[in-house]
């Protein structure tokens, strides 16, 4: 049977008006953003910093206007801040995917925050909150939560080490304690002294857990005492060497076995947790670099580490 004209038209016009509902409502839904909603940012992370504590007050399901989204309150606070002013990101990652946030509301006052932490500084600004859509993040992931900051002073990034959870059944959401170590090991811009002594040394720990690779051990220069060394992990891969710097452990224990040096070795452990986030997949030779005084010494571990990501 010959459809007419008319009934064609009719069909045409039928289309077009479905795909326009259809387009204002993802438009409505997705693309169209409230006064309220943190953007999405594209800036690149820097390194991992120590000097920022940081609490989550609230975590919570919320609405934005017609969207379900996700609100976050709490405070982040930089040793030693002088800036009332800064830009702030949130930072939500999964093995899935990662989203970075734009934080719009990031210094509000939080006088409590510096009378707790007993900080001289005069600036309170250490609290923030930010809203953002729910419908990105993946049911039953886990997102790992960070923050940027970027003031007069630098550009900054934390760990909450915690981790955000999205039930797929619509309850609660959940934040659980994330597996960061306390410590996290920095770059360290060094020029390397010409080695004058040989390193005596084990490597208890040369193992990447999750995003860490931890280093753990004792180390000192043949014939000195512990107490008044510097201490380094060396990363070499390709010929390029990445110097770390560690935090140092009591090891009494190092002096009592080896007490024929007749040395005070207590202060010849260490321990270091460093990010693989900047570095490349592959092998690498793990080293010490030890100065103590005039004195320095480099040794490597006989056992490359393989970075997987």
């Amino acid at each position: 049977m010959a459809v007419s004209k008319k009934m064609t038209t009719n069909i045409i016009a039928a289309v077009v008006l479905v795909v326009v509902l259809i387009s204002g409502l993802y438009y409505y839904n997705v693309k169209m953003v409230s006064d309220d909603e943190a953007r999405i940012a594209d800036i690149q992370i820097p390194t991992e910093t120590r000097k920022m504590k940081n609490v989550l007050d609230i975590v919570e399901r919320t609405k934005l206007r017609w969207k379900d989204a996700i609100s976050i309150r709490g405070w982040v606070c930089k040793e030693n801040a002088a800036q009332e002013k800064r830009d702030m990101y949130l930072v939500l990652s999964s093995k899935n995917n990662s989203f970075i946030y734009k934080i719009t509301k990031s210094s509000l006052s939080r006088p409590d925050v510096s009378a707790a932490l007993h900080l001289d500084s005069l600036v309170d600004s250490h609290g923030f909150v930010v809203t953002f859509p729910a419908k990105e993040l993946i049911k039953g992931d886990s997102y790992k939560v960070g923050f940027v900051i970027m003031d007069g002073t630098g550009k900054y990034y934390v760990s909450a080490n915690k981790n955000l959870i999205i039930p797929d059944d619509g309850s609660p959401l959940k934040v659980e304690a994330g597996s960061d170590p306390g410590t996290i090991a920095h770059k360290v811009d060094l020029k390397f002294v010409q080695p004058t002594r040989e390193i005596t040394c084990c490597f208890d720990k040369v193992k990447q857990s999750g995003d860490y690779i931890n280093v753990t051990g004792w180390g000192f220069l043949k014939g000195m005492n512990a107490g008044s060394k510097n201490t380094f992990i060396l990363l070499k891969k390709d010929k390029k060497v990445t110097v770390y710097d560690v935090s140092l452990i009591l090891r009494a224990d190092v002096t009592r076995v080896l007490i024929k040096e007749k040395l005070n070795l207590d202060s010849s452990g260490f321990t270091s947790s460093i990010p693989i986030s900047n570095l490349e997949s592959g092998n690498y030779e793990v080293g010490l670099y030890i100065i103590n005084g005039n004195q320095a010494g480099i040794v490597y571990n006989k056992k490359p580490i393989t970075i997987e990501k």
